[in-house]
């Protein structure tokens, strides 16, 4: 069951319903992400730079911080740019590790080599092996708009590097959250969105794990 902070692309929504993944999924208005019970849902994504144009559903972001910090329940942020993710003057707290904060760094090499640093975590593994050859054939770029500043409590699981630039590793974070962490963060700065418009293989296989809430301590 997934919830999606939409934008104006339906390219997640058309790979995770009817035609898809074929998964049980509703979009999450204003007013759903201030009132609705959350708990209805075991994913929650936020499309990259959804938050954008949606002050309301920056407002309500503490309650989706607080979904994520319960027992089997994932919350998955795609990029936005740093001003789009902390607007000056708002306060807002978009992770549940402070601090956290998103640069302005991108990896624009589609073909940027990809090293994997935690082999046998779950986003790489469950319920798909995610393998080399799952990151060729990229269009574009590899990630854009990477986190530049975060706690200790994330999780880095790649290291992109375009030639000749110091080598990112915060283009996918994974963090637990809530008491005794029996929830689960993750932010996504990959650029897949544009390859699963084209359905690549690799992409849609990597959505699905990230769709897939482990319920228990990693």
């Amino acid at each position: 069951r997934i919830g999606i902070v939409r934008n104006r692309d339906d390219a997640l929504a058309s790979v995770i319903g009817v035609g898809g993944f074929g998964l049980r999924w509703s979009e999450l208005s204003d007013a759903d992400l201030a009132v609705r019970d959350l708990a209805e849902v075991d994913t929650i994504v936020v499309e990259a730079r959804a938050l954008r144009d949606r002050p309301a559903a920056r407002r309500s972001f503490r309650r989706l911080l607080d979904f994520c910090g319960s027992r089997g329940k994932r919350l998955v942020v795609f990029y936005h740019k740093d001003v789009e993710f902390d607007p000056p003057g708002e306060g807002f707290v978009g992770a549940p590790h402070q601090p956290f904060a998103i640069g302005k760094d991108r990896v624009t090499h589609a073909d940027a080599p990809v090293t994997v640093l935690r082999q046998d975590h779950c986003l790489l593994h469950k319920p798909n092996r995610i393998l080399p050859s799952d990151w060729d054939g990229w269009e574009q770029e590899r990630g854009l708009y990477f986190p530049a500043r975060y706690s200790d409590e994330y999780q880095e699981i790649l290291q992109i590097q375009d030639p000749g630039l110091p080598a990112k590793q915060s283009a996918l974070l994974y963090a637990r959250a809530g008491p005794g962490g029996e929830g689960e963060y993750v932010y996504c700065a990959l650029s897949l969105w544009r390859q699963l418009k084209k359905l690549h293989p690799g992409s849609v296989r990597l959505l699905a794990n990230l769709l897939s809430p482990q319920g228990k301590q990693q």
